[in-house]
């Protein structure tokens, strides 16, 4: 390990990355609940606005200290369970499914970044004979 990894690794606060995907990665999973509504035939309006209600619910509950309460809030809307199965919907809203390949990526990137700075640039090995 370069101390470059080293000092990324101290930088790299993964107990808060946790919490906050935790906190703040229901919402990013709102417009995966809305498009699957769509699909089922819902209006798209009527479930945007629940929605929209519910996350500002939801983000109020979180200014007061609270854990976010949007997947209980969304899976338990009528307006929105009508058309999505509530497992579906609390599915949807979990942040570790919106990563997508981010980690494989991120590792390559993290792989050739070290891998560049162990092997000396030709300028540098020019300068250095």
């Amino acid at each position: 390990e370069t101390v470059d990894e080293s000092v990324l690794r101290e930088m790299i606060d993964e107990r808060r990355i946790a919490e906050n995907l935790r906190t703040y990665g229901p919402f990013s999973g709102t417009e995966a609940v809305l498009m699957e509504a769509a699909r089922a035939g819902a209006d798209r309006q009527h479930v945007h606005e629940a929605i929209r209600e519910n996350a500002m619910t939801a983000y109020a509950a979180l200014g007061r200290g609270e854990t976010n309460p949007l997947s209980q809030l969304l899976s338990g809307d009528e307006r929105i369970i009508r058309y999505v199965d509530p497992a579906e919907v609390r599915s949807q809203l979990d942040p570790t499914t919106h990563v997508g390949d981010a980690p494989a990526r991120a590792r390559r990137l993290a792989a050739g970044r070290a891998t560049r700075r162990r092997a000396p640039s030709p300028a540098r090995a020019c300068r250095a004979g």
